[in-house]
């Protein structure tokens, strides 16, 4: 009966240590996926903020660029409003000449 006993207790040993081993492996298992899927996560994000500074940045690009080229078409008008004002002047310039004589 003594034998019969350890046998058992034996058996109920391997059984439980398979189940821990299955258990283990499971749980191992899962850490590797939940790694991956962190590590995906990690990428994602990192993939983004830097998404998201190229486009920030061509952002601001292209708005320094459209400010430039306003500036330029203002500078360019503000010549044109001269030149048209020296020119006004000189006309009125010269019909006050041509009634004097």
């Amino acid at each position: 009966e003594q034998r019969q006993d350890h046998d058992y207790a034996s058996v109920s040993y391997e059984v439980e240590l398979r189940d821990l081993r299955q258990a283990l492996a499971a749980s191992e298992a899962r850490a590797a996926e939940l790694a991956r899927e962190a590590q995906g996560l990690r990428e994602a994000a990192r993939a983004g903020a830097e998404g998201a500074q190229r486009r920030e940045a061509e952002h601001r690009a292209a708005l320094g660029a459209a400010q430039d080229a306003a500036q330029r078409y203002l500078s360019a008008g503000e010549q044109q409003r001269r030149l048209l004002e020296q020119r006004l002047e000189k006309e009125a310039e010269d019909a006050r000449t041509l009634r004097a004589e």
